[in-house]
């Protein structure tokens, strides 16, 4: 190994310009090192985002329906409610029944659906429905003597098997019954029972 004289003789004898360079070369280690070994190290900080910031944060917010409140409520309108509401909390938000409303004309503890219309009757408005289904169901019983078949004939109250025949043949003689009384030119029914099967029969 070459000792620390020998190193300096060799120093001195260099070039002037390329002892500068090395000396000036040897200090930039030096200070180089010296600031490393003095430079505490710093621990990386990481500014997360607040999660209002976050890219890609998912807001769950209660999914919302719309519903038409129609009728005998106090201000009727499309109404936004979260799904799986009720009637009778459609109509709190419409401002609830208006005079004379039909509370029962509809069922408040129903499931409303998106898009649904909910109408709201009065109590007028019900009866005459009342009535109109009564009188519609009434006319469905009844027969029509123009297109009765043998059998359906024969269900009215002292129609048999003939009678009934008659009936059809007086219907295809004459093109059809033009009003209910004509049944009373059918051979074999008399006015007592016209009366009976009357209010049973339909054109």
């Amino acid at each position: 190994m070459l000792s620390f004289k020998s190193l300096v003789t060799k120093f001195s004898a260099l070039d002037t310009r390329v002892r500068k360079r090395l000396f000036l070369a040897v200090l930039a280690v030096v200070c180089v090192a010296a600031w490393l070994l003095t430079t505490p190290a710093q621990e990386a900080v990481v500014a997360l985002p607040k999660p209002s910031e976050s890219k890609g944060e998912l807001v769950i917010e209660p999914e919302n329906i719309f519903v038409h409140v129609a009728g005998a409520v106090k201000h009727p309108g499309v109404y936004p409610a979260p799904k799986g509401s009720r009637i009778f909390e459609l109509i709190a938000l419409a401002g609830g029944f208006a005079t004379k409303a039909d509370q029962s004309s509809v069922n408040l503890a129903r499931t409303v659906e998106d898009g649904e219309q909910i109408t709201i009757l009065r109590a007028s408005e019900s009866t005459s429905t009342s009535v109109g289904a009564t009188s519609a169901t009434a006319s469905a019983s009844k027969i029509n003597i123009n297109r009765a078949t043998p059998a359906e004939l024969e269900s009215l109250p002292g129609v048999g098997p003939k009678l009934a025949g008659r009936i059809m043949d007086w219907r295809t003689a004459n093109g059809g019954f033009n009003h209910i009384a004509d049944l009373l030119e059918v051979g074999g029914i008399g006015d007592k029972l016209y009366a009976a099967i009357k209010p049973m029969v339909m054109l």
